[in-house]
């Protein structure tokens, strides 16, 4: 498993309605991450300690994720990592979310083998 750091930034959404986070929550509290990867510069799985896994499709090609040792994730106000977050990458690379989805543990550990 590899070693990591997280770090959150948190960028504050000056005049989001009230119902936007609740409407576009896809993904897990950032809080809850324990592990992540990058199986190619398109992805990346986010493990939580609920024991549960997200697949993140990135907007462009993330170069440089799948070396990275430590990523920043940032948020639009809250603490949900849903398709309005991003990355930061060590070099000052930021990587935008396309899309969060919920997987199958199994699934993907078998698409792995």
């Amino acid at each position: 498993m590899k070693s990591i750091g997280v770090f959150l930034l948190s960028a504050l959404l000056a005049s989001a309605p009230s119902f936007a986070a609740d409407s576009f929550r896809h993904g897990p509290d950032i809080d809850r991450v324990k592990n992540w990867r990058a199986p190619d510069s398109k992805t990346l799985i986010i493990e939580t300690y609920g024991d549960h896994s997200y697949r993140v499709k990135f907007f462009n090609s993330c170069i440089g994720i799948r070396s990275a040792e430590t990523i920043a994730f940032v948020t639009k106000g809250t603490d949900d990592l849903d398709q309005f977050a991003s990355i930061i990458l060590p070099d000052g690379t930021r990587c935008r979310f396309e899309s969060v989805t919920r997987i199958d543990d199994k699934v993907y550990t078998d698409a792995e083998d």
